[in-house]
């Protein structure tokens, strides 16, 4: 019996570990009319919760063409320019985070990164280039946190109404390896049960 609790404990702390941070990461909030955008501006947040701030310039909630994952996906331009939007999220100083999202380039170069706060600079990981490519690409970049909150931006680099588009955004803990020996011997515990 003392086995079995030792696990679930393990098993607790490994859902815990992987849960993803980013919220309403596939933009299906607020819900628009099927074949339309929403044109965000600088200030305003995406949806009623307030998750993602479009921190610069403009950007457009779409539901129509080609979408990654369920029915909307985030166009970096809005009608006259670029936009710059960011998400903050919980994060413990000096543990490794990994950032996972899909972008449907274009031709459209934009920048993703990480900052402490939405209004300073922020630490470029991926600066994505032209690639005219109409495909959805998976992308992903670590990040080691600096403090007790880390804000996730993406950044278009072009001007004009169209831009790269980006769905399924995500942020998960990175296990220490201290972590996956526990994984391992909960593992040698079950089996060693049986």
């Amino acid at each position: 019996m003392r086995n079995l609790l030792i696990v679930l404990i393990i098993v607790c702390l490994t859902i815990s570990a992987g849960a993803g941070l980013i919220l309403n990461g596939s933009f299906e909030a607020p819900v628009i009319a099927n074949n339309s955008f929403t044109q965000f501006d600088e200030g305003e947040t995406i949806d009623d919760a307030g998750e993602w701030l479009v921190i610069s310039g403009e950007v457009d909630l779409v539901r129509q063409g080609t979408i990654h994952d369920g029915s909307q996906r985030l166009s970096l331009n809005g009608l006259n320019l670029g936009g710059k939007i960011g998400q903050e999220i919980a994060t413990v100083e000096n543990q490794i985070y990994k950032v996972t999202y899909w972008s449907l380039d274009r031709d459209y170069a934009f920048t993703v990164g990480v900052a402490e706060t939405s209004d300073g600079n922020y630490t470029e990981f991926e600066n994505v280039d032209v690639t005219s490519s109409s495909d959805w690409t998976y992308k992903e970049f670590e990040f080691t946190a600096t403090g007790a909150a880390t804000w996730v931006i993406f950044e278009s680099n072009v001007s004009g109404d169209t831009g790269a588009g980006i769905d399924l955004v995500d942020v998960e803990l990175v296990p220490e390896p201290a972590t996956m020996l526990i994984f391992a011997l909960g593992g040698l515990l079950l089996r060693r049960k049986k």
